[in-house]
């Protein structure tokens, strides 16, 4: 046996968001806050799972609804346990440091194990933005691709838009 493998975690610490009929599962280490939700308006041209931006430490957070990426459900009003989960990206982009993911209710903290985290049939779309799905406590689980994630939200012009307009303030 690898003496390294000794130290090797057996289960990780992870958020599990619920997004309606999905749970997202996100693991705790790259979650920085949990906020509430705050409506913006609506932005010209942004694709769906942009639900637009929010200010988190005084600076502008992008909020995504990541079912958006994949189905298009009809946008309704936000509940009053509606979140925000704050998390790191992984590129330590300093113009794109956190990101916010939007929740329907409080996230459950969960500890995945092998034994509780098994595999699914179900598909996603190619390209989409969570494009793992998983069985964790018989329930199915959605898990994301943050490096997609950034691309994504990089390559929106609303979110172009809204850094030009802190650079040039």
């Amino acid at each position: 046996m690898n003496p390294a493998a000794a130290f090797l975690p057996t289960s990780i610490r992870c958020l599990v968001l619920p997004l309606g009929d999905w749970r997202l599962l996100v693991p705790n280490a790259a979650v920085a806050e949990i906020i509430g939700y705050q409506e913006s308006s609506h932005l010209h041209q942004a694709s769906p799972w942009l639900l637009g931006f929010q200010t988190w430490r005084g600076l502008p957070l992008p909020v995504l609804d990541l079912v958006q990426s994949f189905i298009e459900l009809p946008l309704m009003g936000a509940s009053y346990r509606a979140r925000v989960v704050v998390c790191r990206t992984l590129n330590q982009d300093p113009q794109l440091s956190h990101i916010g993911i939007f929740s329907k209710g409080i996230p459950k903290l969960a500890l995945v194990s092998p034994e509780t985290l098994m595999s699914s049939d179900y598909r996603m779309p190619e390209g989409s933005l969570v494009p793992w799905v998983c069985q964790l406590a018989g329930q199915t689980a959605l898990i994301p691709d943050f490096d997609a994630v950034e691309r994504q939200l990089k390559a929106e012009s609303a979110y172009q838009a809204t850094q030009e307009a802190i650079i040039y303030r």
